[in-house]
């Protein structure tokens, strides 16, 4: 077996990254970017005979850690070199301080983090939109964030998840849309959020605030069990392009998968 070494991987690394992209992804520089410059993710590469074969994330919350953009380079796949790096990444997060490691499999990478322990939570369902949704929302409740919401939505976000993303939610909350009706926040639109992160704790306020979001994102991804959305979806005659598998390894964290509309993205849930 070759030696397989672990380094941070670096801005510099950037461009011998991109010999990693696959095909049928979206572009992986920009949240290999954001990650390393972020204070809770640790984003490493794989290393065998000075060449970067593979890389992979984490990304730290509260109390629970997801693994991300596990690539192995097209010339040494099918190596076992994605459990070998998806293993490294286990190795490197203190399970007393994060005892839930979550993460987010495609078709190809299921077998492999099923054979380390990983166990299935649900299935999210992805919808590729190949046009704005028709209707422009008008709900008189519907506003930009302000300052005082702020509570209430890491409070809605952390019940949805049963995690605390509060870093994570920081750095884009301002941006923003609200769903608030006297002075209760009942879900929220985060646009600048990886893919557009959308938290409602009731179908009202989430499917409002989805008609805002398919007017610019070309994309949605969200839990099986969120069955107002999925009804939305259907009766717009949108399809349903492909299901992922969200998967724990450690304790099942309590979350409310129907109150999410849109994950932030395959790296966060």
């Amino acid at each position: 077996m070759n030696k397989m070494d672990f380094l941070s991987l670096l801005h510099t690394d950037l461009d011998e990254l991109r010999e990693l992209q696959p095909v049928d992804w979206a572009d992986i520089i920009a949240p290999t970017l954001r990650n390393i410059n972020s204070s809770f993710c640790m984003v490493y590469k794989a290393v065998i005979d000075g060449k970067m074969v593979g890389t992979g994330a984490v990304i730290y919350h509260g109390h629970t850690a997801w693994l991300a953009t596990i690539i192995v380079h097209p010339d040494h796949r099918n190596k076992g070199y994605g459990k070998r790096i998806t293993q490294y990444l286990i190795d490197s997060i203190d399970r007393v301080r994060y005892p839930t490691i979550l993460l987010d499999a495609t078709h190809f990478g299921y077998l492999v983090y099923k054979s380390l322990g990983f166990e299935t939570i649900t299935h999210h369902v992805h919808f590729d939109i190949t046009s704005p949704y028709p209707v422009v929302a008008s709900s008189p409740h519907m506003r930009p964030f302000e300052q005082n919401d702020l509570k209430q939505i890491l409070a809605l976000d952390r019940v949805a998840t049963g995690e605390d993303r509060t870093a994570t939610l920081l750095t884009k909350v301002s941006t923003a849309i609200v769903f608030a009706d006297g002075g209760r926040v009942g879900g929220f639109y985060m646009p600048d959020l990886m893919k557009g992160l959308l938290i409602a704790d009731n179908p009202v306020a989430g499917i409002e605030l989805m008609k805002i979001r398919l007017q610019h994102q070309p994309n949605c991804m969200l839990p099986e069990e969120n069955n107002a959305a999925l009804d939305f979806f259907i009766d717009a005659g949108y399809t349903q392009s492909r299901t992922s598998t969200r998967m724990r390894l450690g304790p099942a964290v309590e979350w409310q998968p129907e109150f999410i509309y849109n994950v932030a993205s395959g790296a966060i849930g």
